[in-house]
């Protein structure tokens, strides 16, 4: 529902007409090539680049308010051609950030951290600011002209195209040309307050949202500080803060600020809505089936509630709850990629966080979500723990402190500067950088546990300790028989006993009384063992094992009871709860080994680690997990087989399936066929050899008998596992190259990078790629495997590492390389190449040649040209899209996401179609 303007600004909405203009816009600096209209090209391009560095809330309705207060906003700054859009999106930390030609993008943290609309409107006036002075496409200007020469741009498919040589030639040309810096901040920072003077809003309410988000507690420094270098970039732009307002006006200056009930209602909504909800977008839709006894992901958290009465089974998708007596399956909680969630001590509810830190508690009687709160932290958390009531949060933040913040207030209780201590990280150190870079990360730096009655909380490093009392709220006092536990990996056994490994001899590792720290026993235990409380407080969770992966011991005696197989287990009184290889999951009796009761989960969502393969009519569906896989006839919606897992597969022309399946048990390695009736026939033992699946063929690698771990002096040997035959045989020298199959052309495509030796012995053949090559290119050859000559080369050229190559796919007379940046480039085998690059990952091409599809977002498809990169059709699916491959004659389009649905698309349809799809009935 749109919300209107009277109803967000109250008293205050009128606009105060006789607030002067910002003054900054009279003073822009810095030549800028773009009009209006490039602008909006551009920040689209821009957009496109990022669409995966975060998730959506794809909700109209919740949008609607940041577009409303963004329109009232726009209307007082000068005329332009500008498109503001606004956007609410998942991140990790509280930001708001904008892009040339008018998005604006604000995170669900930042939303939360707001206390009515005049704060929210001062967000968007910044960011707003930041356009309307052209800064970015100023900036986008000298890039330009630094990397590429370039001093003018054309149309839109023009402006792509230079911003993609940027990004393709940006490490040729070193840029010298910072982000948004000070100044920059300063006019947007003034725009914004004079825009919302001139609004009608609070300038004051944007200044306490700055004071109160970066805790400068109102100090702006002063001449003497600034002398000494001591005052800090927040106060000093505090201090702008003020001066800007202190030239209003003062009936301008002295705006009140609005509150609402509305607006905390809103908040609350956005807060509360799903990640990644999206407006489905589907034209020529043919076919939507969800598929029939969809295949289960791996379980990677299973755990008994305190009082033994209820079990939580989580996967990637979420969370099944279930009940014990009788052991059935009582909800759902959709929480993709959340992390481990377990019960709160009194066993009535389930309390979980997100990687971004938004944390959930979820009532086990009602079945429904009874509280949701965004973490807010000025800097973001490289680990994090939960609380067991879901109460406290503790984090070592990427200034590598320690923080334990209150979950409902937000409040910080207790901090300790250098926590993890930079000297100790090692090589770790440059690793750590370059996640926090680009992903939200839980790394194990340091060893975090809270108490199963959530009382005490204890954190370690091999250098430091820092223990709290959350109860009595102050640092406890421990003696060193526990605080030098927590240098190791410990864990408590319940909420009176905690037991470590003794680094110096883990034979001898001691199980204490908490918090006094008497020593009740000695255990044997071993390096790199994981310890972990049970529900009960009876046994001790640990692993991994020689026999399994986790086991439980009784701390009183030392002995193991119950080992599973799997990562994920738990154990209460005398029943351990697993999962079986089918993915049920089974309460097993220990003393008598017998099976009390299993039970089949029903939501599936497929993970990361999987391999998915459809036959070229669309007929068959085979899709594996890291445990077991299965076969479909998508036409009649039927699971046909159920097999242990596969790495990967093939669909032959015929529809009959060939799938590698490694060794377990006293299965050996092999290739075995799959054929409509349901047998499965092995066809081809791979046993020890160092070889993979490649389509129809198997790839054996043959490494040098004198030194079989350096990497040169290989041979490659490609075997038809059908006819037993063997097709090709090439020794190399020097260093082999990366490999991608074609298996319509019986050709492959290799590639070496020209820093290495091989690459120049290939070379020599090629004079006139020779002379255009340079060290960090990549040379590829297509060979045909049949007739041993070369069909195509192609240089990538890298530009001085400007990119890496990140997968490459060959079809229908096209090369495709998935390069970093979200970014695929295409190369014609014809002419050898570039033709044309866009934004998007995970390619599929068309044995037609014709088109290209990619994933941009985890729910978008874009479907170009491949002659002209040009833009073809746009999906929006539902859910995360996990493959996608096209019909022989290019016409058609499958998709499976990761919620098991496949859909066929007509890319023939008109692109306002909605053609009546087949859906599964079930």
């Amino acid at each position: 529902m749109l919300l209107s303007m009277c109803a967000m600004g109250g008293a205050n909405a009128s606009a105060q007409q006789d607030c002067p203009q910002p003054p900054a816009l009279e003073r822009i600096s810095g030549r800028n090539i773009f009009t209006d209209r490039q602008e909006v090209d551009l920040g689209d391009a821009m957009a496109e680049s990022l669409a995966r560095q975060f998730v959506l809330i794809d909700d109209p309705a919740l949008t609607a308010r940041l577009g409303e207060l963004g329109r009232r906003l726009a209307g007082y700054l000068p005329p332009n051609q500008l498109q503001f859009r606004f956007f609410l999106i998942d991140l990790p930390e509280v930001n708001a950030f904008s892009l040339p030609g008018g998005r604006i993008y604000v995170a669900r943290k930042m939303v939360a951290l707001t206390h009515n609309d005049d704060e929210l409107a001062g967000v968007l006036a910044h960011e707003m600011g930041h356009i309307v002075t052209h800064q970015h496409a100023i900036r986008m200007t000298r890039v330009l002209k630094q990397v590429l020469g370039v001093t003018e741009v054309g149309d839109r498919a023009d402006v792509y195209d230079k911003f993609q040589r940027v990004l393709e030639n940006q490490s040729r040309k070193p840029l010298h040309i910072s982000g948004e810096g000070d100044e920059d901040q300063y006019v947007a920072d003034q725009v914004a307050l004079f825009a919302m003077a001139r609004a009608g809003f609070a300038p004051q309410s944007y200044i306490d949202l700055w004071d109160r988000f970066n805790a400068t507690h109102g100090n702006t420094g002063s001449w003497f500080t600034d002398l000494l270098g001591h005052t800090k970039p927040e106060q000093r732009r505090l201090r702008e803060l003020l001066k800007s307002v202190s030239a209003l006006p003062a009936d301008c200056a002295r705006i009140a600020p609005s509150s609402n009930a509305e607006f905390e209602a809103w908040q609350a909504q956005v807060i509360s809505a799903n990640s990644g909800s999206r407006v489905e977008s589907l034209p020529g839709l043919l076919v939507r089936e969800k598929l029939a006894m969809p295949l289960r992901p791996d379980i990677n958290n299973l755990r008994f509630s305190p009082d033994g009465k209820y079990v939580l089974a989580q996967d990637e998708g979420g969370i099944h709850v279930l009940s014990r007596d009788p052991f059935q399956v009582l909800f759902f909680i959709e929480a993709a990629d959340a992390d481990k969630a377990e019960f709160s001590p009194d066993s009535k509810s389930i309390v979980f966080k997100s990687p971004s830190l938004r944390v959930e508690r979820w009532d086990v009687a009602s079945q429904k979500r009874t509280s949701v709160h965004e973490i807010l932290l000025r800097v973001g958390c490289l680990q994090s723990a939960l609380s067991p009531d879901g109460e406290y949060l503790a984090c070592v933040d990427k200034e590598f402190s320690l923080e334990i913040v209150e979950v409902a207030s937000g409040k910080e209780l207790a901090s300790k500067k250098d926590f993890v201590q930079i000297r100790s990280l090692g090589l770790w150190f440059f690793f750590i950088f370059e996640l926090v870079e680009s992903e939200n990360v839980n790394l194990n730096l340091a060893h975090l546990n809270f108490s199963p009655d959530a009382r005490y909380f204890l954190g370690g490093t091999r250098n430091t300790e820092f223990a709290y009392d959350l109860k009595e709220n102050h640092e406890a006092k421990l003696p060193s028989s526990i605080r030098n536990l927590m240098h190791d990996q410990f864990g408590f056994v319940d909420s009176s006993r905690i037991l470590g490994v003794n680094p110096s001899n883990p034979a001898k590792s001691p199980l204490l009384k908490f918090p006094t720290g008497e020593r009740l026993q000695e255990l044997r235990l071993a390096y790199g063992l994981n310890l972990g409380a049970t529900p009960e407080g009876k046994y001790v969770a640990v692993g991994p094992l020689e026999s399994g992966k986790r086991g439980f011991m009784d701390p009183t005696t030392g002995k193991l009871k119950g080992v599973c197989k799997q990562d994920a287990g738990d154990i209460h009184g005398d029943t351990v709860v697993l999962e079986e290889i089918d993915g049920r999951i089974l309460l097993v009796q220990v003393s008598s080994g017998k099976t009390i009761a299993r039970v089949q989960l029903s939501n599936a969502h497929l993970g990361g680690d999987r391999a998915i393969e459809v036959s070229q009519d669309f007929k068959w569906l085979a899709v594996s997990t890291t445990s077991r896989g299965a076969v479909w006839d998508i036409s009649h919606n039927a699971r046909m087989q159920y097999v242990r897992a596969f790495t990967e597969g093939w669909f032959s022309d015929d529809d009959e399936f060939y799938a590698e399946f490694s060794k377990i048990d006293k299965h050996e390695r092999a290739v075995i066929e799959f054929n409509k009736q349901g047998g499965l026939t092995p066809i081809f033992s791979i046993g020890e050899l160092l070889a993979s699946q490649r389509g129809p063929y198997i790839l054996v690698r043959t490494p040098s008998r004198d030194n079989p771990y350096q990497r040169k002096d290989w041979t490659y040997e490609l075997r038809d596992y059908r006819s037993k035959t063997t097709l090709w045989t090439r020794h190399f020298p020097q260093e082999p190259p990366s490999l991608a199959w074609a298996p319509a052309y019986d050709a492959v495509l290799m590639g070496w990078s020209l820093a290495a030796a091989a690459a120049h012995e290939e070379l020599k053949s090629f004079p006139e790629l020779r002379s255009a090559a340079a060290r960090e290119d990549i040379f590829y050859e297509l060979l045909d495997v049949k007739t041993n000559t070369v069909r195509s080369k192609l240089l990538v050229k890298t530009n001085k590492y400007s990119f890496q190559v990140r997968s490459a796919k060959v079809e229908g007379g096209w090369a495709a390389f998935e390069v970093s940046g979200d970014r695929v480039l295409t190369y014609s085998l014809a002419s050898g190449k570039e033709q044309g690059h866009v934004f998007g990952h995970a390619p599929a091409l068309s044995s037609a040649g014709e088109v290209l599809a990619v994933s941009a977002g985890d729910g978008d498809v874009n479907v170009y040209g491949l002659a002209d990169s040009n833009l073809r059709r746009a999906y929006r699916f539902p859910g995360t899209v996990a493959y996608k491959k096209f019909s022989a004659d290019g016409k058609r389009l499958f998709v499976l996401t990761r919620d098991q649905t496949a859909y066929v698309l007509d890319l023939d349809a008109p692109a306002n179609s909605s053609v009546s799809a087949k859906t599964a009935t079930q």
